[in-house]
């Protein structure tokens, strides 16, 4: 009997979107713990709103640019400090390769997810439950259910 197991399938890019919630958290977390165990290279994809009417943004900023900019303005300044905690998370879990990326959403934050893991030739989507969005299905997001029945490659769920 050979002792040699090849895998069921190869883990070589791995992909955790994150959007600064606990599920994202715990996502990267089992994103990174994988990507050490097969020596894969780490994506970490944040996608910064510009949908507002999706965001749920008070109607006043809507025709007011200067507001309209400070508030994107704002959501690329966490993104960027999501993606930093992120790659400080990786880096001092003893990761090396490990690549950010955030992404604006002008339409829906599941495409853009499922597009950048295209893209990248991602053989590994690891996503939470549910992120900070306001609106929540039953058991999963609706963000990690689109991706789930959407994406080119295998999807893990992590609660």
């Amino acid at each position: 009997m050979n002792d040699s197991v090849e895998p069921a399938f190869s883990v070589r890019r791995i992909m955790v979107p994150v959007d600064g919630s606990e599920n994202a958290a715990r996502a990267l977390r089992v994103g990174v713990e994988l990507a050490k165990k097969f020596d894969a290279t780490l994506f970490v994809l944040t996608v910064t709103p510009r949908n507002v009417t999706v965001q749920g943004v008070a109607s006043e900023y809507m025709g007011d640019s200067g507001a309209m900019q400070m508030y994107y303005d704002e959501m690329d300044r966490r993104s960027e400090r999501i993606l930093a905690d992120s790659t400080d998370l990786a880096r001092k879990s003893g990761l090396t390769d490990v690549r950010t990326e955030a992404i604006p959403e002008f339409d829906s934050v599941t495409k853009q997810i499922l597009e950048y893991a295209e893209k990248e030739k991602t053989d590994l989507i690891v996503i939470g439950t549910r992120g900070l969005s306001s609106f929540k299905k039953l058991f999963l997001g609706s963000v990690s259910s689109g991706v789930v029945t959407q994406a080119h490659c295998n999807v893990m769920v992590v609660r």
